[in-house]
């Protein structure tokens, strides 16, 4: 409170105590683990592309099972974290999803370049391409609904981005804003401001 000041008579205002900075946020040890597998099929994956590229070379001392042996062991990983969302781990939901959304955005690409020459098998594996783009997709999706309904803050920001970048047609700018919303909230609530206000530019990307 106030304290009295023989000096001049009034009240002088007493010292505040110094504010203890706000503490980093620290993710939880389910995000930490979800983080952990995603980081290690980002790198099988790594592995068999460079793989599969040096197959492609006469003088490759690499064979088919130096690209299937990481991609199967990928596959176990996904699996891990799709189990662990099933359970309720919205943070393996989300790292599953953003291995199928990186995915999709990969065989786009593909299509993109297939699309570019006139050979009918080029064309044919541009339409293949664009496909497992659209599945993977699905799949992000799909696995960020529960994550989004209970405002898992970056379940909603990957959500709300795929919404936005779906093909045309396919988008649904609504969705993307509430799930930006969520995002925008939810960060600014944990204290992460770059995010919120990342997510709040995505807001105002949707045109609502």
């Amino acid at each position: 409170g106030p304290v009295w000041s023989a000096a001049t008579g009034h009240a002088a205002p007493a010292a505040q105590p110094a504010q203890p900075a706000p503490a980093a946020y620290q993710h939880t040890a389910s995000y930490q683990a979800a983080e952990t597998k995603y980081n290690q099929i980002r790198a099988l994956q790594v592995q068999a592309f460079e793989a599969s590229e040096c197959i492609r070379k006469k003088d490759c001392p690499s064979d088919e099972s130096d690209m299937l042996r990481p991609l199967e062991q990928a596959l176990v990983l996904k699996r891990a974290l799709e189990s662990a969302a099933s359970a309720g781990d919205r943070d393996a939901a989300y790292f599953r999803a953003k291995v199928a959304a990186e995915e999709s955005a990969r065989f786009s690409e593909e299509g993109d370049i297939y699309t570019g020459f006139q050979d009918p098998a080029y064309k044919r594996s541009a339409g293949l391409a664009y496909e497992r783009a659209v599945r993977e997709r699905d799949v992000a999706r799909n696995m960020l609904v529960a994550g989004a309904i209970d405002l898992h803050p970056w379940s909603c920001m990957l959500y709300a981005e795929l919404n936005l970048a779906a093909q045309p047609g396919l988008n649904n700018r609504e969705a993307a804003f509430n799930a930006y919303y969520c995002a925008a909230s939810r960060f600014a609530d944990l204290g992460l401001k770059d995010l919120s206000l990342k997510a709040y530019a995505g807001m105002l990307k949707t045109g609502h």
